[in-house]
């Protein structure tokens, strides 16, 4: 009788998952109405911003924090923005949305610490001024730094993921972990170390000194006159852009 009720449960519980397992993967796709319209949603204090699916996210300067979000308008209330401590998240609460009108966020903070981008996303970055920038991107997303200005600005790219960057930086490291691309040749800092491993590519600009570390088939192209620390093993190589 117990041998009997416990195929019995484990019956139970194969159909239960396997009704679940059938739903997750019939689930409509969410198409979008084609009626794009714009929702200010209210954030705290926030200093980091992260994206995990799709959009387009330009982050500003300034005084107040806010955001807001453009979308169909059957797709917005899917759109996910959590705002805890200084934290930031973006997402969505379906993988199955075919929109017919842009998905976009314009976030403005004050500050900018940290950002990060996970997918497909897009993220563009306009005239920030700060201490410390760390940027890291997952996957095939494209981050965009436009007349920045930093103490230290890092960049750290794994996938296939795209970044450029243009402005001044006191310090700079850059690595790039797959086929990812990093062009900051107008991006002006003093001192830049650069780690490429796989067959990613960086351009940088470096005035004083320039550490290159590549291994895999990878390579490093760089502007200036820098005093050069560099380690070549494989294919890759570091030069001077022409």
């Amino acid at each position: 009788m117990i041998r009997w009720a416990i195929k019995h449960s484990l019956y139970v519980a194969a159909l239960g998952f396997g009704g679940m397992f059938a739903w997750a993967v019939t689930r409509p796709t969410v198409e979008g109405s084609g009626h794009s319209v714009t929702e200010e949603r209210s954030i705290g204090s926030v200093s980091e911003v992260t994206l995990s699916g799709v959009g387009d996210v330009t982050i500003k300067q300034g005084d107040v924090a806010s955001l807001r979000v453009t979308a169909d308008d059957n797709i917005l209330p899917l759109l996910v923005s959590e705002s805890n401590g200084s934290k930031l998240r973006l997402s969505t609460r379906s993988s199955s949305m075919r929109p017919k009108t842009k998905i976009a966020y314009v976030v403005t903070v004050p500050q900018l610490d940290n950002l990060s981008v996970s997918g497909a996303g897009n993220v563009t970055v306009e005239k920030f001024t700060g201490d410390d920038l760390k940027v890291k991107l997952s996957g095939a997303g494209t981050a965009t730094l436009r007349d920045v200005n930093y103490k230290e600005l890092t960049l750290d790219l794994s996938g296939a993921g795209k970044a450029t960057a243009t402005g001044t930086a006191t310090r700079t490291v850059f690595k790039l972990s797959g086929a990812g691309k990093i062009d900051a040749t107008g991006l002006q800092s003093a001192t830049g170390e650069v780690r490429v491993s796989g067959a990613g590519h960086a351009n940088v600009w470096a005035a004083r000194e320039l550490k290159a570390n590549v291994s895999g088939a990878g390579g490093v192209r760089y502007k200036g006159t820098p005093q050069l620390e560099q380690k070549v093993s494989g294919a890759g190589s570091v030069r001077p852009l022409e």
